[in-house]
């Protein structure tokens, strides 16, 4: 079995992530049995990870898995290490009873990556603010949760460890998410965890 902390070790290696979001990761979000590692010797050369969600898509309801996390040390790259853990894994996830596999590359260049293992763009992310409105009394809004004006509407700003009825917000986030054509949908702990951080 690898150990955490050398999938820590990688992780820190390949992504420009601070310790505060390896830690939430790997304290929050890994599971082993959502987990691929390629090893050699004591080090860990490639790994994987993948989240299960549900993507909405054209009316239907799927369990994915959600891809992520994709990273190789620097010094096995070009060698097909992910390609072939991949392609593992993804045998692994369709035993998990997964209709298929999700992701979000981290930039435009490993779009060909993806494309060459069989994915395709289904769908692009998008980013939307959603502002709620002031209530009838002006810009008071309801709620608990500490607020500030941005041109003339309430955002509330949250802190999760001060603030544990920011779960409060989940049913509104669903609904919003749940209203789109293509999204992958979270639960109440992913949302918390995206909170956080």
């Amino acid at each position: 079995m690898v150990s955490v902390d050398s999938l820590k070790q990688l992780w820190s290696r390949c992504f420009a992530d601070d310790d505060s979001f390896i830690r939430l990761f790997f304290e929050q979000v890994y599971r082993p049995e959502y987990t691929r590692a390629d090893v050699e010797g004591d080090r860990v050369c490639s790994a994987l990870y993948w989240l299960p969600r549900t993507l909405t898509y054209q009316g239907k309801r799927l369990p994915v898995a959600y891809l992520y996390g994709v990273a190789t040390a620097p010094e096995c790259r070009g060698e097909g290490r992910s390609s072939r853990l991949l392609a593992a894994a993804a045998e692994v996830m369709r035993q998990q009873g997964f209709a298929g596999i999700v992701t979000v590359p981290a930039n435009a260049g490993l779009f060909g990556f993806y494309e060459r293992l069989g994915f395709y763009t289904a769908f692009y992310r998008s980013r939307q603010m959603v502002v709620r409105q002031p209530d009838s009394a002006g810009l008071v809004c309801s709620g608990t949760m500490p607020l500030t004006t941005v041109s003339g509407s309430c955002l509330p700003m949250i802190d999760c460890a001060l603030q544990p009825e920011a779960s409060q917000l989940y049913p509104f986030f669903a609904k919003q998410m749940g209203r789109r054509d293509a999204c992958i949908q979270h639960d109440l702990s992913a949302f918390q965890v995206v909170l956080t951080d």
